[in-house]
């Protein structure tokens, strides 16, 4: 709702609660309990605007908070209704509770399978994952919808019953220390020297190895043909790899994974300091792979049919 919208509603409710309150024959209790869901009501927006603003990486907090409120809400008007008549409240009572059931079944499905997700922490905002053959990073989970941002930049709401039911790949992890360093004895005088030596060119390497740090590991199979020379496939990807270590923060690596007769399958494995370093420079980085391995294919194909389009003009 507009905020010039919001204004007056929130002035005629005002309105309303003093009339009733100061002008009406109703038992103080009716009174009281109809002036306290229009406060409530009041209220209740900016409230959960504020919590959400400050419990904005923090979703179970935001959400139980104003889960709360809705529920301190639904009690005062339960109240009321059942403060005019214990008969009307039974039967809307009933109602409810039927038409609850049958017209957000799913809806309840997200928010039981959202509960879940949050509490178990499979996975966080700005973590880098992929579900229901969607890959993203996670910008928003609240209990009836996750928002992941994909790689093309396109926003997609997956309904937490799907999420939570299906598989899922992390690619942001935490990384632990390699050592512990409480385990080291005290043997002779030279051991330690070298222990110290060793401890000291670890601290050195904390940009990789300290705890709760994270990084994003993401792979991607590509398929080469024989027309790329294997002797110098390290050659051409080494200089791809060099180029992106200072935009990953990470060196990229691959592995073979499979080799046919006239073709060779690799997996690129691209390690960033965060998922968005990752989102930004991936389809960059693809693209210079491509090119580097298979530009005379490229080039070559497309000069061709740049020919091929001017013999067909001047016929």
């Amino acid at each position: 709702m507009k905020k010039r919208y919001l204004l007056v509603v929130y002035i005629i409710l005002i309105i309303a609660a003093v009339l009733i309150y100061f002008f009406t024959p109703y038992e103080l209790i009716i009174k009281w309990l109809i002036v306290v869901n229009i406060i409530i009501y009041l209220i209740r927006t900016p409230i959960i605007r504020i919590v959400s603003s400050i419990f904005k990486k923090k979703p179970v907090i935001r959400i139980v908070i104003s889960f709360g409120i809705n529920i301190t809400w639904a009690v005062f008007i339960m109240w009321l209704i059942l403060a005019f008549s214990y008969e009307t409240f039974i039967a809307l009572l009933s109602f409810l509770i039927v038409a609850i059931s049958l017209t957000f079944k799913e809806t309840i499905k997200n928010i039981t399978s959202g509960f879940f997700i949050l509490t178990t922490e499979q996975f966080e905002v700005g973590d880098f994952i992929e579900t229901n053959d969607i890959q993203g990073i996670v910008q928003k989970i609240n209990l009836n919808s996750t928002k992941i941002k994909e790689i093309d930049g396109v926003t997609v709401f997956i309904p937490n019953k799907k999420v939570f039911s299906s598989t899922l790949i992390k690619y942001t992890q935490k990384l632990k220390t390699l050592l512990d360093f409480s385990a080291l004895q005290e043997d002779s005088e030279k051991e330690q020297q070298e222990r110290n030596y060793y401890k000291d060119m670890l601290k050195l390497s904390d940009g990789l190895f300290s705890e709760d740090k994270e990084i994003t590991r993401y792979d991607k199979s590509i398929e080469i043909t024989s027309a790329v020379d294997p002797e110098e496939l390290e050659e051409y990807l080494s200089e791809i790899f060099d180029k992106y270590e200072s935009l990953f923060k990470y060196r990229p690596d691959y592995v073979v994974d499979l080799v046919t007769v006239n073709r060779c399958r690799i997996d690129l494995l691209i390690t960033a300091k965060s998922p968005e370093l990752l989102l930004k420079h991936l389809d960059a980085f693809l693209k210079d792979v491509l090119f580097k391995l298979h530009s005379p294919a490229i080039y070559d194909g497309w000069t061709d049919y740049r020919k091929s389009l001017l013999k067909e003009a001047d016929k």
